[in-house]
């Protein structure tokens, strides 16, 4: 009779034991799948901020690039819309700079 008890009483120990085992491995299965869902829905939230900064930048580049070749373009008209003689004018001063250094590089050598 006392062996058989035992038996039992092994059994129910061992039984008891893979309960506690198999519900360890539920919660840590839930665990996991939670901090996995939780991972996830901060990476999306991060990469949506990272892609709203990212576009912002753009958006200022572009802006600031468009800006600059707006005002080349204007200086370019305006250059164009003078009249013949400011145009000579300007080029006569250039070809005096350039002379100018000229002499100074020479100068130098």
């Amino acid at each position: 009779m006392v062996d058989i008890r035992d038996a039992r009483q092994e059994q129910a120990a061992r039984q008891a034991g893979d309960d506690r085992r198999r519900a360890l491995q539920r919660v840590a299965a839930g665990a996991g799948q939670q901090w996995l869902a939780s991972y996830e829905r901060q990476a999306a939230s991060m990469g949506s901020l990272l892609l709203a900064h990212v576009a912002a930048y753009w958006e200022g580049e572009v802006a600031a690039v468009i800006g600059e070749r707006t005002t080349d373009v204007d200086a370019l008209l305006e250059r164009l819309r003078m009249a013949p003689e400011e145009c000579a004018a300007a080029l006569a001063a250039l070809r005096a700079d350039a002379t100018a250094m000229q002499a100074c590089l020479e100068g130098l050598a």
